[in-house]
C-alpha cells in the first residue's frame, strides 16, 4: 500500500514595517475648526449681548416676559425677560436686556415708564398699544452709571429733550392745581405744572413748573405768578366777584404770570430752578406792591361775627389797610373775655405828610375811631370803618396789648339800636305791670257797668226821640225859610236900586251947586252916607245868601249852638 502524501505548507508573507512620520494627523483639524467656530460664535454672541437691568414698578399690568419690548422714540432697544415680586410684595421687579448701543443710557437720570392706554387732561394717549400691546419707554438722562431703576407710574409731563426752564412756585394752599395744569402768559399757554411737594408741616408747598422755550425768556426777576383757577369766586365785604378762565383751567386750574413791559423794571433773566411766590389771585399782586405797613389793635364790645382776616379797613370809603387777625382772649384778673382785632394800615395808600405813625397818633387825639360796618347785606360780611368822632367817648386798654398801639372804637349802628331797645325793655320790665293790669281791669268793669245800666239805656232812648223831633222841626223851618229868604232878597235888591238912583241924583245936584256953598258940602256928606249904606246892604245880602238861617237864630248864634 502506498504511503499518503503530506499536505504542502503555504508560504507566509513577510510584512515590512515602515517608519512613522513626524507631526499631527490631518484628522485633528476637524475638531479644532469646530472649536474655533464655537468660540467665534460665543464671542459674537457675547459682543452682541447688551447690559441687563432691573426696573421696579407698582404693578405688572400689561407686562409679559419675552413679549414686552423696550423702546426709545418707537425704536426697539431691548426686551423684557423676567417679572418677579418684590420681597416685601410692595411691587414687582422686571429684568430686561438692552442692546449694547444704548448702554450709555444707563444713568441715574434715565426714566422708564409703561406705555398703555391712558385718559388724562390732555386727552387719550397710548391707543396704539391696544393692538401691539404695552411696552416700556426709556428716556435717557444724566448722572452716574447704574443698572437698577425705579419706573414711573405715569408718563412725565415734559420730556427731557423739550427745551425750556423749570421754576419753583411757593404757595400756602395748593387749590385746584395738579400735574399738567397749564401755565399762561397773557392768555397763551406757555408751560405746564410738573408736580408739587410738601417738605414739612411748617413750610409752604413747592409747585414745580416748566416754561417752554422761547417763552422762558419772558420770566424775569420781577415776574409775578398768580393762581388762575378755572372758576374763581370771591365773596367778601366788597361783594361777590366771579372770574372764569379757559375750559381747561376750569377743569384742572392753572397759573398765570406777567412781567413788566419796561426792561429795566422787569429785571434780568433768572436761571433754572428759581423760586417765585404764587399769589392767590391777580389782586394779591397789587396788595404786595405796598411794602410799608403799621400794625394796630382794636377792641370791640359787641359781636364781630362776619369780620374775617383780609377784610378791608377803610377811611371814608377808601381802603387804607386790611384785617390781619381776629382773636378771643380771656383776662383772668378782670374775669372777662375780650376780642382783639389786629389790622395793618398801609400809609402808601394815603398821601400823608411827615411820619405816618405820628400823623395817625395825632388823628387819634382828634377823634379817629374804628367802627364795624356791614359791607354786604347778603353775606353779612363786615369791614372796619375809620372816621373822626370828636365827641365820642372811648376807653383805652394799654394793659391788653402792650407792644401794639391801639385805635379806640365806637359802637356800631346795630349796637346802638340794640342798646336802645335793651334800655327800653328794661324800663318796661321795671313798670308795675301787675298793678296796672288790675287798675285797667277795674276800669273796664266800671265802664261795662255804666254801659249796661238800665237808666242809661232809657236816657239814650229818650235822647234819640228828642233828636228825631228836632230834626222834624228844622225841616219845617227850612221849608218856610225859603220863601221868606226870597222876599227879603227882592226887598234888598229894590233898596239897593233906590239908593243907586238917589246917589246919581245927588251927584247931578252937586255938579250944579256952587262948590263953596254949604249945600254942596251937605250933598257930599249925603252921598258918602248913601254909599256906605249901599255897601252895608251888599254885605248883608251876601251874608244872608250864605247863612239864611240867621233870620231865625241871629248872627253868630248858629255857630255857637
Amino acid at each position: 500500500m502506498s504511503e499518503p502524501s503530506k499536505p504542502k505548507t503555504p508560504a507566509v508573507p513577510v510584512v515590512e514595517r515602515k517608519k512613522k512620520r513626524a507631526g499631527l494627523s490631518p484628522i485633528w483639524l476637524v475638531p479644532v475648526m469646530a472649536a474655533a467656530i464655537g468660540i467665534w460664535i460665543a464671542g459674537m454672541a457675547w459682543m452682541e449681548q447688551g447690559p441687563t437691568i432691573t426696573i421696579s414698578f407698582n404693578t405688572a399690568q400689561g407686562l409679559e416676559p419675552g413679549k414686552t419690548r423696550i423702546k426709545h422714540k418707537d425704536v426697539e432697544v431691548g426686551k423684557l425677560v423676567d417679572v418677579v415680586l418684590k420681597d416685601d410684595h410692595s411691587g414687582v421687579v422686571v429684568t430686561a436686556e438692552l442692546q449694547p448701543r444704548v448702554a450709555n443710557f444707563l444713568t441715574t437720570g434715565t426714566r422708564f415708564w409703561v406705555v398703555r392706554p391712558r385718559l388724562s387732561i390732555k386727552g387719550v394717549t397710548g391707543l396704539s398699544t391696544l393692538v401691539s400691546g404695552a411696552y416700556i419707554e426709556i428716556e435717557p438722562g444724566f448722572g452716574v452709571d447704574t443698572k437698577h431703576f425705579a419706573g414711573l407710574e405715569s408718563p412725565p409731563v415734559v420730556r427731557a429733550d423739550v427745551p425750556g426752564r423749570k421754576y419753583v412756585l411757593q404757595v400756602a394752599e395748593l387749590g385746584s392745581l395738579s400735574v399738567g395744569s397749564p401755565i399762561y402768559f397773557r392768555g397763551i399757554q406757555v408751560g405746564e405744572v410738573l408736580g408739587h411737594e410738601l417738605e414739612a408741616l411748617d413750610k409752604e408747598i413747592d409747585v414745580h413748573i416748566f416754561v417752554n422755550a422761547p417763552y422762558h425768556h419772558l420770566v424775569r426777576e420781577n415776574s409775578r405768578f398768580w393762581n388762575r383757577s378755572g372758576l374763581n369766586i370771591t365773596l367778601d365785604a366788597n361783594g361777590m366777584k366771579v372770574k372764569m378762565a379757559s375750559m381747561q383751567a376750569l377743569l384742572v386750574g392753572g397759573v398765570a404770570f406777567e412781567t413788566p413791559a419796561d426792561i429795566e423794571g422787569a429785571g434780568p433773566e433768572v436761571p433754572d430752578g428759581t423760586t417765585f411766590r404764587l399769589f392767590r389771585d391777580r389782586s394779591g399782586i397789587d396788595e404786595n406792591l405796598y411794602t410799608q405797613s403799621l400794625p394796630y389793635v382794636m377792641f370791640f364790645n359787641g359781636s364781630v361775627r362776619g369780620l374775617k382776616p383780609g377784610a378791608p379797613v377803610e377811611f371814608r370809603g377808601i381802603k387804607v389797610g386790611s384785617v390781619t387777625d381776629v382773636k378771643l382772649e380771656y383776662d383772668a384778673g378782670k374775669n372777662e373775655f375780650f376780642v382783639p382785632v389786629f389790622i395793618q394800615i398801609q400809609p402808601e395808600r394815603i398821601n400823608i405828610g411827615g411820619q405816618p405813625a405820628k400823623v395817625i397818633e395825632n388823628l387819634i387825639t382828634r377823634g379817629l375811631r374804628a367802627q364795624l360796618r356791614t359791607g354786604n347785606l347778603l353775606t353779612g360780611q363786615l369791614f372796619v370803618d375809620l372816621d373822626l368822632h370828636p365827641d365820642s367817648r372811648y376807653e383805652m386798654h394799654p394793659d391788653r396789648q402792650k407792644n401794639i398801639k391801639e385805635i379806640p372804637t365806637v359802637l356800631t349802628s346795630l349796637d346802638e339800636i340794640t342798646h336802645s331797645v335793651t334800655e327800653f325793655l328794661e324800663k318796661v320790665q321795671s313798670l308795675p305791670l301787675d298793678t296796672l293790669s288790675d287798675e285797667v281791669l277795674k276800669s273796664v268793669r266800671g265802664v261795662n257797668d255804666i254801659i249796661y245800666e238800665p237808666a242809661l239805656k232809657g236816657s239814650v232812648i229818650t235822647m234819640k226821640n228828642t233828636l228825631n223831633n228836632l230834626e222834624k222841626m228844622v225841616a219845617d223851618l227850612s221849608s218856610r225859610m225859603d220863601p221868606m229868604t226870597e222876599d227879603l232878597h227882592k226887598t234888598i235888591q229894590a233898596a239897593r236900586k233906590t239908593l243907586d238912583q238917589t246917589t246919581q241924583s245927588l251927584t247931578s245936584i252937586e255938579n250944579v251947586v256952587a262948590p263953596d256953598s254949604a249945600l254942596h258940602y251937605d250933598i257930599q256928606q249925603a252921598v258918602r252916607e248913601l254909599t256906605a249904606t249901599s255897601r252895608s246892604i251888599r254885605r248883608l245880602t251876601d251874608y244872608l245868601e250864605r247863612n239864611p238861617d240867621s233870620l231865625l237864630f241871629g248872627k253868630g248864634k248858629r255857630q255857637a249852638q
